[in-house]
C-alpha cells in the first residue's frame, strides 16, 4: 500500500514538472521578440530577447523579495544557533562539575 503511494506521488510530481516545462517553452516561444536595451549615460545598447529579460527581472525580484522579508528566518536561525551553542557549553560545565 505504501509503494502504492510512493508510485503515485512519483506520478504527480513528474507530470507537474511536465507541465511546468512545457508552460515555460510556450512563454519562451511566444516572447522570443528582441529589444534593444539603452543606457543613456553609457554608450552601450544590449539586444536581448524578451523572456530572457522576464526571467531575469523575476529571479531578480524572488532574490529580492527573499532577502528583504527573511529577516525573521534568518534572524530565528541565528538565535537558534547560539542557543545550541550556549547549550553545549552548559552541557561540559555539568560533565567537568559531575567529575569532581
Amino acid at each position: 500500500m505504501v509503494n502504492f503511494f510512493k508510485s503515485v506521488l512519483c506520478f504527480a510530481k513528474t507530470a507537474i514538472l511536465s507541465l511546468l516545462l512545457i508552460c515555460l517553452v510556450i512563454f519562451m516561444v511566444n516572447n522570443r521578440d528582441i529589444i534593444t536595451i539603452h543606457a543613456q549615460p553609457l554608450p552601450f545598447e544590449i539586444e536581448i530577447r524578451v523572456f530572457v529579460l522576464m526571467i531575469f527581472f523575476f529571479l531578480f525580484g524572488m532574490s529580492f523579495g527573499f532577502l528583504a522579508f527573511s529577516k525573521n528566518m534568518i534572524s530565528g536561525f541565528l538565535r537558534n544557533f547560539k542557543d545550541r551553542l550556549k547549550i553545549k557549553k552548559l552541557e561540559k560545565q555539568v560533565v567537568k562539575v559531575s567529575k569532581s
